[in-house]
């Protein structure tokens, strides 16, 4: 077709490279010297540039991600990513969990009832609830960094009020808040690291986000020790009136430290890659892979072997992306919510709905029993010093002590702290197997397995004396823990980048659901009808073992080809 394909043989120091399909160029072009291509007097930079443009030079077309994010190689960044996980993974259990180790201390200086115990032990989960899809859709629209970032700070200012609180209901509202801007960043956190670390580690990285949690399950306990046990305030520091400081208030403080920590080392990160390549931003893209290339390997980024990188986008997108630049911050809000929504639509949506419910059940089940742990630790110790049958069951004492008149407003035993320390240790043992099960079976047999074993220790409670449940509840409470993870990496795997953020946060708000709904019931009657609760929640915990039996795990993408592919033939 004339004007529309040409061939240019440009002459390149002793060899020919014969160019095609460039309609910019004229039919006739020849080589005639180093210098002009042609005698229309095109020159050679001209085309250079031209070639740049196109996503070539004329030496090495462009690569995709993978190939992109192989020749950055793996090492310092890498580490220094992992590293930042520990803090990252910690702000998580610490925002969750730290009222658990408080809560019969905040119960004497409140004077709170059981349902306002509950309550407060829930508010950061209504905070998730709330803020789920705008973190989702904000991150795969805003992109990783700036909200990791600042959602890391503000969550520990967040902390740091509800710590100080002089009443109950401004505590609600800063765990509230608290929960809010730690679930963003949480989940954020987890697609970040897949989309930045190679192939052959990204399991690796994604699943140590358990070990770390693990890490920080067993930290808090040893925290609750040192400050309320150890080293005490033995006079509460008077700011005015009745409002002091004590130790339990420093206990807070502590637990928002690493939010803090995180926060300000997330402001040295790097955009994510694929995100940016998902924007359309290749030059963006590939001084990152760059700068993680002279970080991993101490060479100069020059020395980077990628050049040019694939357009990620659709054809459709890339048409409208000239339009992009124009937008405000409320239309890219916009945007954002509407690209997150296509996860509740086919082909997304069948998929999403295993994971939802897995979740939903698996959550539920976790906290419902994690949470009251140290209350009810106590509450045993309390009603066993009183009784005949100090080796009687656990409900049997949850029954005496909730009908017995003595007060719990005394220290609470250091035991009920070395018993949630030996529970939580389990983690650093089922953590590790379970990254030994993801290589041999894949992500699957984990899910089914650690959601259906649980279920039946869960059964058994009731039956055995309660010195016995702390290693009922360390296997318990570590299996299942596991599944938490385990659902999180196959979520990660199985949804594209663009709905990845939004994946992972609705997954884990749907799990905050589960915790919430049951939770406000187990306030209410786990004193007075331990026995039942706990059968419930064994149950839950069976159903969606049977679910996860039928969870498919192909990543959509790969099934999406696979169904082309089948229809073109």
């Amino acid at each position: 077709m004339k004007g529309k394909v040409s061939i240019v043989n440009s002459c390149l120091s002793t060899q020919c490279v014969e160019i095609k399909h460039f309609s910019s160029l004229p039919e006739d072009a020849e080589c005639k010297s180093s210098v002009k291509l042609s005698p229309t007097g095109i020159p050679r930079n001209h085309v250079s540039e031209f070639l740049r443009k196109e996503g070539t030079n004329g030496r090495q077309a462009s690569v995709d991600f993978e190939t992109a994010i192989t020749n950055a190689g793996f090492g310092k960044f890498n580490i220094f990513l992992l590293l930042v996980s520990l803090p990252a993974h910690f702000s998580a259990g610490m925002v969750a969990g730290s009222i658990a180790f408080v809560i019969p201390s905040i119960s004497c200086d409140f004077a709170i009832t059981n349902f306002e115990k509950g309550v407060l032990q829930l508010a950061s989960y209504f905070g998730t609830i709330v803020a789920a899809f705008f973190w989702g859709s904000a991150s795969d629209s805003f992109g990783r960094k700036k909200l990791l970032t600042y959602g890391f700070l503000l969550d520990g200012l967040a902390g740091i009020g509800a710590s100080l609180s002089p009443t109950f209901w401004m505590m609600v509202v800063f765990k509230v808040l608290n929960g809010a801007l730690n679930s963003g960043p949480s989940s954020i956190f987890v697609a970040y690291l897949s989309e930045i670390f190679l192939k052959e580690h990204r399991d690796i990285a994604v699943l140590s986000s358990g070990m770390f949690s693990a890490l920080g399950n067993i930290l808090q306990p040893v925290m609750a020790l040192v400050i309320m046990w150890y080293f005490p305030l033995v006079t509460p520091i008077t700011i005015y009136g009745d409002y002091k400081i004590t130790s339990w208030r420093l206990f807070l403080l502590a637990n928002a430290v690493p939010s803090l920590v995180c926060g300000t080392a997330c402001a040295f990160f790097l955009e994510s890659p694929k995100f940016l390549m998902e924007k359309g931003r290749k030059e963006e893209a590939l001084n990152v892979f760059r700068t993680i290339y002279t970080v991993n390997t101490g060479l100069p980024a020059s020395n980077y072997p990628i050049r040019h990188l694939h357009d990620m986008r659709s054809p459709s997108i890339i048409a409208s992306a000239k339009l992009e630049p124009q937008k405000t911050f409320w239309e890219r809000v916009k945007v954002g919510f509407v690209l997150s929504s296509s996860l509740f639509k086919p082909p997304y949506i069948s998929r999403a709905v295993y994971y939802f419910a897995i979740q939903f059940g698996a959550m539920a089940g976790l906290n419902s029993f994690r949470l009251w742990l140290p209350q009810m630790f106590a509450s045993a110790a309390s009603a066993s010093s009183n009784s005949t049958s100090p080796d009687g069951g656990l409900c049997d004492l949850l029954v005496a002590s909730s009908s017995s008149s003595s007060s719990l407003c005394r220290d609470v035993s250091p035991l009920t702290y070395t018993n949630m320390l030996i529970i939580n240790s389990g983690l650093l043992v089922s953590h590790p197997l379970f990254i030994c099960c993801v290589k041999l079976f894949g992500k699957k047999v984990p899910i089914i397995m650690t959601t259906l074993i649980p279920s039946l220790f869960v059964f058994a409670v009731p039956f055995v004396p309660a010195s016995y449940v702390v290693y009922i509840a360390t296997i318990f409470l570590s299996l299942l823990n596991v599944s938490f993870f385990a659902l999180l990496a196959s979520v990660v795997e199985t949804f594209p980048t663009k709905i990845r953020a939004t994946s992972v946060s609705m997954t884990q708000m749907f799990g905050r659901v589960g915790v919430v709904s049951t939770n406000l019931f187990v306030a209410v009657f786990i004193f007075d009808h331990c026995t039942a609760i706990l059968f419930t929640i064994a149950s839950i915990l069976l159903v969606i073992g049977i679910i996860a039996v039928i969870l498919p795990t192909t990543p959509i993408e790969t099934e999406k080809k696979k169904n082309n592919t089948a229809c073109e033939q």
